[in-house]
């Protein structure tokens, strides 16, 4: 395990998964959402704001893990595993979960997840083509800018307190990055009365 920040944000690099096989069953769940939510043709560069690529704005409208994908499927248990033991475990949780494929000239800019102090939402992605890439983070109270640098397999987690974090621009032409992000959740912050906020995501339990 490698920390970037302490008691903030860490990275495992994992050696469990075929990512070749992710990769694929990824390219393939993204043609699934360009047709039902109309997207753009393969290699189109379209604006999507802050997300920067088709599949990330849409996060709310689907979970990575509601998809057949047999590989990828099996993230899910490295993902209970490995970030379970950093969890209150006074709460439960729920998982969020989309994927990102950007192609040359994309990346996702300066964006938060959970801006509350003491929210107890943890962040993070997995790595399954990343090239020479890397994420930036801006965490409160730490002075500087840190750099975490993409590597196939590595799957990075920590709070979501009110950081801030980016992806460098994809330079490659010919494949795109792909990676897995997810947020964890206790259901306390998500309450019923206050439900409309959330009616159409995709949350599915975290154990």
């Amino acid at each position: 395990m490698i920390t970037h920040s302490s008691d903030y944000l860490y990275s495992i690099d994992l050696d469990s998964l075929d990512n070749k096989k992710i990769f694929k069953e990824i390219l393939e769940a993204e043609k699934c959402l360009i047709k039902l939510f109309g997207g753009p043709f393969y290699g189109e560069t379209d604006d999507y704001d802050v997300y920067g690529n088709f599949a990330s704005s849409q996060f709310e409208n689907y979970n990575t893990f509601q998809f057949p994908l047999n590989e990828t499927s099996k993230l899910y248990k490295e993902l209970v595993n490995n970030i379970t033991p950093f969890l209150n475990e006074n709460y439960n949780y729920t998982l969020q979960c989309w994927f990102n494929v950007f192609k040359k000239g994309q990346n996702i800019e300066w964006h938060h997840h959970w801006e509350e102090p003491g929210s107890e939402v943890w962040h993070g992605f997995y790595c399954v083509n990343v090239g020479d890439s890397f994420t930036e983070y801006k965490i409160p109270d730490v002075e500087g800018i840190i750099k975490v640098p993409s590597k196939e397999g590595r799957l990075v987690f920590g709070k979501s307190e009110g950081d801030l974090h980016r992806s460098s621009p994809w330079n490659n032409p010919k494949e795109p990055r792909v990676t897995i992000a997810f947020d964890v959740i206790p259901y306390k912050n998500i309450k019923l009365e206050e439900f409309d906020e959330y009616i159409g995501r995709s949350f599915i339990p975290f154990k």
